[in-house]
């Protein structure tokens, strides 16, 4: 079947869910470099989520006579997936899916359970479920049970062409393996959800919800506000922003220009307080400003400016000069006299030969060149690096992916003496779900051997320095940094206690029909010198349906 291009114009929408398959067949797509008409701007895949227009006319565009069997397939899943231009719509009696009366805008286009056409207005409202249950079986024959369950539902749509809304609203109660359950119990927080409550024995209940506008007033400028949440970088891991923690409330301007893109994001965030009670009134607040700006020269190259600041407002409320969109945040922190915690980071990404990806990321948390006079391993020197690339249709194998990576985070970063500005949200991280000091190596292959069978494998070796008999070895971002007492110099990269973690995971997709509907059978073995309860083998089944798999990082 061959599909016939989407119009140029694309009306406003919400944004491509985090973690939907669909990133996959973008990454793919945009090293293979198969989009053949010069009008249509490429997609700055350093920035997640992607507006759903922005990949749909991207999509519609490639030339798919270039794809292989398996890829072409993909790309028509997808695009009926994802773009309301292709997907059938029922007009009239004569239609074999067209009902009347109450049921007349029920499965209208044959994918989602509520679908409105009414002028320039759209709605398109759909059940979210998801189902899975498994073992957890520990070293010495204890055996737990796991298990997750959800159910809710969203909505999106628009008004005119520059008008949209995305909106959802879930319900989750889950029984989390031992060491995810060992996280909620040192921090207060459950991994990527916001407030919660005891259910059962030992299980989890906290509702999800997420709800913007966005609104495009001319062609080159894109403005999103609501609830939600971001990331920027290429890898599996980001140094910078990472949709690690719980959703907050944003405000996203982004410009398109030239061979530019800009992104201005801001963010209301929580200082959470574990176990605070209600008459203390609601969690203190903190604010976050971050600006990317990508260049690119060609196609194939990107290289991407990263600023972030995050800012206490108790003392003297907040700084009104961050809200400028041009400005660069170290310049204001110093003429203010800011006790502000800023981050500076550099993006790049280079595809070659329509089969290979380099990426990489900077971070750089605090930096001073003068205290390398003195001697090396200054504690304040917080910096991190990413070295990553990507190898598609291995050997000749069409959608086989291989995927390396590299992390090494320098002891104290993302902390601040400030424990309100750390790089934190809601008692999780924002940037890398472990942390700092500390090394990771990790590979990963996705493959797809035949149509709606996504199969993954991920290895991943984290050597880490943990903090031991009450010091501070700058690992933890919740804690104040401030160097081991007598030792301002001589820090190294894993000092502390040792941690050496080891994590094998698998798993086996099927998408049902062309539908929102998918089967997981996964598996993962977690070792951890550190861990007391030895090491961990946990499998799971499960059905998910218009919910993307989001995979646990640590």
């Amino acid at each position: 079947m061959q599909l016939a291009l989407a119009p140029v114009a694309f009306a406003q929408d919400g944004d491509l869910l985090l973690h939907d398959e669909t990133y996959l067949l973008l990454d793919r797509l945009d090293i293979k470099g198969w989009v053949r008409d010069s009008s249509i701007r490429g997609i700055a895949t350093e920035r997640r989520p992607i507006p759903r227009e922005w990949a749909a006319q991207w999509l519609a565009r490639v030339d798919s006579q270039q794809l292989g069997r398996r890829d072409r397939a993909w790309l028509q899943r997808t695009r009926i997936r994802l773009d309301d231009a292709v997907a059938p719509w029922r007009t009239g009696p004569d239609d074999a899916w067209y009902t009347r009366g109450l049921f007349t805008d029920l499965f209208r286009n044959r994918r989602d359970l509520v679908a409105i056409r009414d002028g320039k207005f759209r709605l398109y409202a759909n059940p979210i479920v998801a189902a899975s249950i498994g073992t957890e079986r520990l070293t010495g024959g204890v055996s737990n049970s796991v298990w997750r369950r959800t159910v809710g539902a969203s909505v999106r749509g628009q008004f005119g062409s520059k008008l949209g809304y995305y909106a959802d609203l879930m319900t989750t109660q889950v029984q989390l393996p031992q060491f995810q359950d060992d996280y909620v119990r040192a921090n207060g927080a459950v991994p990527g959800a916001p407030f919660w409550k005891p259910f059962g024995t030992g299980g989890y209940d906290f509702f999800e919800w997420r709800g913007y506008l966005t609104y495009t007033p001319a062609e080159f400028l894109r403005i999103k506000f609501g609830h939600d949440r971001s990331a920027f970088g290429n890898g599996m891991q980001s140094l910078l922003l990472s949709d690690v923690a719980t959703d907050y409330l944003l405000l996203s301007l982004t410009w398109r220009f030239w061979k530019l893109e800009y992104t201005s994001h801001f963010a209301q965030l929580t200082d959470f307080i574990p176990n605070k009670p209600d008459r203390q009134g609601s969690y203190p607040r903190k604010y976050g400003a971050f600006h990317v700006l990508t260049y690119r020269p060609i196609p194939q190259v990107s290289v991407s400016v990263y600023e972030a600041v995050l800012t206490d407002p108790r003392d003297r409320g907040f700084e009104l000069q961050y809200l400028n969109p041009l400005i660069f945040f170290r310049a204001v922190e110093q003429a203010v006299g800011s006790p502000d915690n800023s981050l500076l980071g550099l993006m790049v990404k280079a595809n070659l030969w329509k089969r290979f990806q380099l990426s990489g990321q900077l971070m750089i948390d605090d930096y001073n060149f003068g205290a390398r006079r003195d001697g090396s391993g200054w504690w304040g020197n917080k910096t991190g690096v990413q070295l990553a690339g990507k190898y598609i249709d291995v050997l000749g194998v069409e959608t086989l992916d291989l995927q390396l990576e590299y992390n090494t985070i320098r002891p104290y970063a993302y902390g601040h003496f400030n424990v309100v500005t750390n790089f934190t949200h809601y008692g999780q991280l924002l940037a890398h779900p472990m942390g700092a000091n500390l090394n990771e190596v990790s590979v990963a292959v996705n493959y797809q051997p035949i149509p709606r069978l996504y199969l993954y494998a991920r290895a991943m070796r984290v050597e880490q320095g943990r903090d031991e008999n009450g010091i501070n070895y700058g690992a933890d971002p919740f804690r104040a940094d401030a160097p081991v007492p007598g030792r301002s110099f001589g820090n190294i990269t894993g000092q502390g206690l040792s941690e050496q973690l080891t994590v094998l995971q698998g798993r086996a997709t099927y998408q049902l029909w062309n539908s929102g509907l998918y089967f997981d059978l996964e598996g993962m073995y977690r070792q951890s010198s550190l861990a007391t309860t030895g090491d961990a083998l946990i499998l799971q089944a499960g059905l998910r349906l218009n919910l993307p798999n989001r995979p646990a990082l640590f």
